[in-house]
């Protein structure tokens, strides 16, 4: 199949001197589908790609080089570099939870001064749940289990336009 062999280095010639002859990217997209197919040739978007390199002088008839992600970025350099970071990251971690660990050894916790919000789940329910926080002292905010009645007027919210235009005023 002739198009099949027709490689990418053609078809920049094709349009580099159908350009220089003064013909539009347009006009140049179209006799390369006609001549080649559609599956063949390239896109109306790099043809005018290709124009676009000739007018700023970028263009070569070779396929550049592309400068994207390596194929491959497994190097002995790359992986010594990113075991010494998980090797400090872990010392650091470990330091760190050290450290809060014998700041709660040292400093207890003063249950007293907790508040806990019950959600009601079974393991926070639990009778030794329950017996647990009872002797440690800790502040139980129960979740109210009956629905929630509409606010008296009194105390609703007051829309955020509402507000802006008191502040202006004072």
């Amino acid at each position: 199949n002739f198009a099949m062999d027709f490689k990418n280095t053609h078809f920049r010639s094709v349009v580099y001197t159908g350009f220089k002859m003064g013909k539009p990217a347009l006009q140049l997209f179209e006799e390369l589908q006609q001549v080649f197919g559609q599956a063949s040739a390239p896109s109306l978007r790099t043809v005018q790609r290709w124009i676009s390199g000739i007018k700023d002088g970028t263009f070569t008839l070779e396929k550049s080089v592309s400068t994207g992600r390596p194929r491959s970025t497994r190097s002995p350099q790359l992986i010594r570099s990113v075991e010494d970071l998980i090797v400090a990251n872990i010392v650091d971690f470990f330091s760190a939870t050290a450290d809060r660990f014998r700041n709660l050894k040292q400093n207890r916790i003063a249950f007293k001064e907790l508040t806990l919000q019950m959600d009601n789940a079974r393991p926070h329910s639990a009778a030794r749940t329950q017996t647990y926080l009872e002797r440690t002292g800790v502040n139980i905010l129960h979740q109210r289990p009956e629905p929630l009645q509409p606010r008296p007027e009194s105390v609703r919210p007051i829309p955020i336009h509402e507000t802006a235009g008191a502040l202006q005023k004072s």
